[in-house]
């Protein structure tokens, strides 16, 4: 038994050891310190010993003269949010004419825009700058990464920002009842709230948000238009660049 102890327990011990440090160190070097805190970046097995996967797993399989001996440790905590630029995931994108999800009122195809498109998040700004209208809508089932989108298609528009362009700004429309506020003045109050700066009437003057709404200066980014009731009327601007 006690061979079979040093040349089955010990060595997977050890690799089990080293493969959870490794995983610590790794997230620590990348940007994430929650191993590294809790005590997980650490050659000492009893800091990733799991009482089942390490020990009584393998036990249970050595007793009964297994062909071969499984087991595992503690997982390490990642925060992956904590990550130093973590790559996106590249989502493949189509156009599409189907009216599943379609918000009552809004999605009509432009009529020169009829041409299928398609690719990754990495061409769809282009792919919007070259739009007649600049109008995109992004539709999809919950969690197939509407929201990601927004924010990757909203931060790629701004890196490629002239002057003279409307400014992208990502907005929700949680809170924006149609009936009693129109689009523009619920967008000049949303980007207000978001932007208080703005408030400074001596500096912008009076009204600073509504008149960059208002003279076109602002290309609104809306993530979450699906999420308004299906009972209110929408009646957003389609003169206008959208997203």
């Amino acid at each position: 038994m006690a061979y079979e102890i040093s040349i089955w327990l010990l060595p997977v011990l050890i690799a089990v050891t080293f493969h959870e440090a490794a995983h610590g160190f790794v997230a620590h070097l990348l940007g994430d310190d929650t191993a590294w805190w809790l005590g997980r970046v650490s050659f000492n097995p009893w800091k990733h010993v799991d009482p089942v996967g390490t020990i009584l797993l393998p036990a249970m399989l050595l007793l009964m003269h297994s062909p071969f001996l499984f087991g595992y440790a503690k997982p390490v905590p990642v925060n992956f949010r904590a990550l130093r630029n973590p790559p996106p995931i590249q989502v493949r994108w189509a156009t599409t004419d189907s009216t599943e999800g379609r918000i009552p009122g809004i999605g009509a195809a432009h009529p020169r825009a009829s041409s299928r498109m398609s690719g990754t998040l990495r061409d769809i700004t282009h792919k919007f700058l070259e739009l007649p209208g600049r109008q995109l809508f992004i539709i999809g089932v919950p969690g197939s990464g509407k929201t990601a989108t927004a924010l990757l298609f909203t931060l790629s528009l701004l890196r490629l920002w002239a002057e003279g362009e409307p400014v992208p700004v990502l907005l929700s429309p949680v809170g924006w009842d149609p009936q009693t506020r129109s689009f523009q003045e619920w967008m000049g109050d949303e980007i207000l709230a978001n932007y208080p700066a703005l408030s400074e009437t001596g500096r912008y003057g009076e009204r600073a948000a509504h008149h960059l709404v208002a003279t076109g200066r602002i290309l609104p980014v809306i993530d979450g238009l699906d999420e308004i009731s299906e009972s209110l009327s929408l009646n957003p601007p389609f003169n206008w660049g959208f997203v």
